[in-house]
């Protein structure tokens, strides 16, 4: 949003190098977001949901599939509503409240999982996976880390 409303200004410093060094530091940004994000519903799609199914696979079935309707819904409706906001309004009310959606949604989101971290026990314990890696004595005493 900055950058945006400050861009001719921008392009004065450095001889428009500081923009360049902005721009950067807006896509780094939003790739270590996007990245957090990921490792975010994975962790919450491999461990959480397997560890509150159990070995009901019918169960888990549908947790998946209601995780990934919710998502898809959400993720359609965000750009919608983004569209139309930039489209009426300006695009810097868009940026500002995507800025403003964005902390209290990671505030909320970050409270919700705490709390449903303390009240199921069971997702504090890693379940044990079988990795397929070979036992100690068949590898010569060396294991190879991934």
């Amino acid at each position: 949003m900055l950058v945006f409303s400050y861009r001719r200004e921008l392009e004065q410093v450095w001889q428009g190098w500081f923009t360049v060094v902005c721009f950067t530091a807006v896509i780094t940004l939003a790739a270590l977001a996007n990245l957090a994000s990921t490792a975010l519903t994975i962790s919450i799609q491999k461990d959480w949901i397997v560890s509150l199914t159990g070995d009901n696979r019918g169960q888990l079935a549908g947790m998946n599939a209601a995780v990934w309707r919710l998502d898809q819904i959400i993720s359609i409706s965000a750009l919608l509503f983004m569209g139309q906001v930039m489209t009426w309004a300006s695009h810097v009310i868009g940026y500002g409240f995507i800025l403003r959606w964005s902390l209290v949604s990671l505030l909320v989101e970050s409270l919700f999982l705490s709390r449903i971290f303390q009240l199921v026990p069971q997702l504090a314990v890693k379940p044990q996976q079988q990795t397929g890696a070979l036992p100690r004595k068949a590898t010569g005493g060396c294991e190879h880390s991934r």
